[in-house]
């Protein structure tokens, strides 16, 4: 560690930026971060990473350095903030390079190189004329307006800088190079016309980077439409009075944002270099020196920091382009410097903040800034008015993002509660409520109390109900179909309002894509997901968490294709992105870990499998904790791989540690309980504990049938294990009137050529064989070689496999010529057999489902 130090101004930051310049190729990743506040440390812009490999956030950047064994250097610039304790950012390595830039020296303590520090007392005497640029080029400026020379100018110049040492700024100026330039800026400022004077006081309390036009236009479009959470008190009707007669001159005759006239504005300042164009950003930005000047020669801070803080609020708005997400990004960080300096936010732009905070993926702050406003409006309005219930329920939502389903179950009840004291049933306030308490409830498993057939939910007619709610009720009770129609409307309704590549279009392709999953039908799914991949990545980059979410999805589906390979290739390149960009021990790269050791499980390389899920699982303990929700999904997944390699009694250590943690979470009704005890039964069947397999299938089936519905698909699952172990004990009958429930029910809700329709035909022409009726195994295989061909095609290893147990059949029944005539048929096929050695068994047991 490197501590780099001397007072403002004096080129430590010139100097640290020709040291990377002069070494960068030493280095595999270098790290740059302004920390002069903790929210600049903890939200790093992309651009502050040289190597591609790094993310946005501290955690994860840190975590990668921690993990790198490359040379790697850390710079922290603007570590002048004395409330930031720095250590708390630094990597828990020994491995590369930090330095730090400051003005305090006495943080050289921190150092432990032979050369801890170094004082940067002023530039080399080529390089301080090279920092006169600034300087003359105000001098030059102001020269080329002034009528009267040089003359007049330099006597301005000697004014101006015998103000600056009489007047209370010479306190922040510590050297002569500061009030050679100060004075400049002040001659500069004063040849300024009064719109881009007040332009300029306006942005020296915005961060100093990226300050982009878009705020003020959108502040403008969103001024006429705004409704305040509560009524604005004078000081806030002056402040916004005041922002629509600075905006209004922005516009043309008809009210229209007119881009010419802010860039004529901005040029003016420029013009003085007191803001610098970045042409590849198309932002603005200050000088950290000029931004600091600026705000000792505003007569009223307050005043203007109100005026800009409102202009950010009126800038937030709802919009999911690529346009509007980078502006919000963006945005955040300007918030940010304006909640550093107050001590307290306005309720109205705190509800705009909030918006703004759930955009950019920073539910903690956006929780912070609720709370904060529900206090004040429960003060100011009351506790059932439209706005409290409001903020209460943005705050479940926020709970929710944050994994704290209880807290927003809680104060949804209480909420609800509320509001049917004071208003109508049918209110859309109450049915907003209402429906969010449901889908929570959905989350949590309680799925009894969410749907139920000429019923109403919670109070809440079917009529009244939106298409997408609905769509989620189907899904969650795995009524595939209804949910499909539904998503097909809401995504045709999307697509014509918003246009095809809009992420609400695209988020409604990706639902749509997975209940095609749920129906097997992977070569639609497939199509979707192509779709949602390439916008994700043309919109968000290859980077970006839904980006790796929507290649993790295909992944799973080309798995489905029987494409294994392309299945694996992804899930590789997907699990390398997540350890590059987040670290080893991220959740998402833990999430991705997971699922190409999945994929392994799919192509029956349990070898493999296994110590991918056993690193899986311990990552997310250490993170998450033992009775987190992932944890627990590892643990299950582990349990399969010790399953499939025939380790069973290690399966039933951990599978019954899965039972006992979830039922104490979620309690015994839950169908993440009832699915660990479906796998348990399996594990005492591989064991040949048939009586204990039998005793834990049957309550998998009534609390799955209680808690899911008669024929939701997993209830389905553990009806036909429960007929696998009546047949593996001999109860071939109860078996058999099991199945034939099984195989009615399958082709009501997913029709003829569903694979669970499929299976069951399977299955009851083994116990149709078993039982020696030939004539009703034929008739159930003829039945399903037929849906087999037309689902499949004939070359199909499934169609071919049924196709020679018809042929055994038919044997068993001495029908010789109908066993050749169709074993001649499978080997016309003799090459897709070789091609493809492991053809569809007629049992299908399931540990998972």
């Amino acid at each position: 560690m490197f501590i780099l130090h001397g007072t403002e101004g004096s080129g430590k930051t010139w100097t640290a930026w020709r040291f990377i310049d002069l070494v960068h190729d030493k280095f595999t990743d270098i790290v740059y971060i302004d920390a002069h506040s903790p929210e600049k440390i903890a939200y790093p812009p992309r651009s502050c990473v040289t190597s591609q490999r790094l993310g946005q956030r501290d955690k994860n950047i840190m975590e990668y350095l921690e993990g790198s064994q490359q040379p790697w250097l850390l710079v922290f610039d603007n570590v002048d903030n004395p409330n930031i304790s720095l250590i708390d950012y630094m990597p828990a390595t020994s491995h590369g390079k930090i330095l730090i830039i400051t003005r305090d020296r006495d943080l050289s303590f921190l150092a432990w190189d032979e050369l801890p520090s170094c004082r940067v007392s002023g530039l080399p005497r080529k390089d301080a004329l090279q920092s006169l640029s600034s300087t003359s080029q105000q001098l030059g400026a102001c020269l080329i307006n002034e009528e009267e020379g040089a003359p007049k100018l330099v006597k301005m110049y000697h004014e101006k800088r015998q103000e600056l040492e009489s007047s209370n700024t010479i306190q922040v100026v510590t050297n002569d190079l500061h009030k050679a330039v100060y004075t400049t800026w002040m001659i500069s400022f004063e040849r300024l016309s009064p719109h881009a004077a007040q332009l300029l006081h306006l942005i020296t309390f915005i961060d100093y980077d990226r300050i982009s036009q878009d705020i003020f236009r959108r502040a403008r479009e969103n001024l006429a439409e705004y409704t305040p959470v509560i009524q604005f008190s004078e000081q806030e009707i002056d402040t916004e009075n005041w922002v629509k007669g600075f905006l209004d001159p922005f516009c043309d005759k008809e009210g229209n944002w007119d881009s010419q006239k802010f860039l004529l504005l901005m040029e003016e300042i420029s013009a003085y270099s007191l803001v610098e164009y970045d042409q590849a950003s198309q932002t603005y930005s200050q000088h950290r020196l000029t931004h600091t000047w600026a705000r000792t020669i505003i007569p009223d801070p307050s005043l203007a920091r109100a005026r800009i803080a409102r202009i950010l609020a009126l800038s937030v708005e709802l919009d999911r382009s690529t346009e509007g997400i980078n502006f919000q990004q963006n945005l955040v960080t300007h918030i940010d410097e304006i909640i550093r300096q107050v001590q307290e936010i306005d309720v109205n732009n705190a509800a705009r903040y909030a918006i703004a905070y759930q955009e950019g993926d920073r539910p903690e702050v956006t929780l912070q800034l609720h709370n904060k406003m529900l206090e004040k409006v429960r003060q100011q309005l009351s506790e059932e008015h439209t706005s409290t219930l409001g903020i209460q329920t943005n705050i479940a939502s926020t709970y929710g993002e944050l994994g704290c389903w209880a807290e927003a179950e809680e104060l949804l009840e209480k909420t609800l509660d509320s509001v049917k004291r004071t208003l109508a049933k049918d209110d859309p306030a109450v049915l907003a409520i209402m429906s969010h308490l449901a889908s929570i409830r959905l989350v949590r498993g309680q799925l009894d109390e969410a749907w139920a057939p000429e019923t109403e939910v919670f109070g809440i007619p079917q009529q009244n109900m939106t298409p997408k709610w609905r769509a989620l009720i189907c899904l969650a009770r795995g009524q595939w179909q209804e949910a499909e129609a539904l998503q097909l409307q809401l995504l045709e309704i999307c697509r014509d309002a918003l246009g095809e590549d809009h992420l609400d279009t695209i988020s409604y392709m990706e639902s749509l894509a997975e209940t095609y999953v749920q129906q097997h039908q992977f070569d639609k799914a497939e199509t979707l997901q192509r779709k949602v991949l390439e916008a994700r990545m043309a919109i968000l980059g290859d980077k970006n968490q839904k980006t790796m979410n929507a290649m993790h999805s295909l992944a799973k589906t080309l798995s489905g294709l029987n494409l294994a390979e392309q299945a694996e290739e992804m899930q590789t390149r997907l699990l390398a992105l997540s350890q590059e960009t987040l670290g080893l021990t991220h959740p998402d790269t833990l999430s991705n870990l997971d699922a190409l050791a999945s994929t392994y499980g799919e192509q029956e390389r349990w070898d493999e499998a296994e110590p991918l899920y056993a690193l899986a699982l311990a990552g997310r303990r250490e993170h998450f904790g033992e009775e987190h929700p992932h944890t627990l999904s590892s643990m299950n997944n582990l349990a399969i791989a010790h399953i499939h390699l025939g380790r069973l009694e290690e399966a039933q250590e951990v599978q019954e540690h899965l039972i006992l943690h979830r039922t104490r979470i979620y309690g015994e009704g839950h169908p993440d309980v009832l699915t660990g005890i479906n796998g348990f039964a399996m594990t005492h069947l591989q064991l040949g504990e048939l009586d204990k397999a039998e005793e834990l299938q049957l309550k998998a089936v009534q609390g799955r049938k209680e808690a899911l519905g008669p024929d939701h698909p997993r209830a389905l699952t553990s009806m036909h294990n429960l007929a696998h172990i009546y047949m593996k004990q001999g109860r071939v009958s109860e078996a058999e009137e099991l199945e034939l429930e099984l195989l009615n029910t399958s082709k009501r809700i997913y029709g003829r050529y569903h694979v669970k329709t499929l299976d069951s035909m399977a299955a009851l022409s083994g116990i149709y064989q078993r039982q020696g009726k030939l004539k009703e195994a034929e008739t159930m295989q003829l039945e399903l070689v037929d849906a087999l061909r037309e689902a499949a095609g004939e070359a199909h290893p499934a169609t071919l496999a049924s196709m020679s147990l018809l042929a055994h059949i038919y044997e068993r029944q001495n029908r010789w010529s109908e066993a050749e005539a169709l074993t001649k048929k499978i080997d016309e096929h003799v090459e897709t057999i070789m091609a493809e050695p492991e053809v569809a068994e007629t049992e299908h047991d399931e540990f998972t489902g």
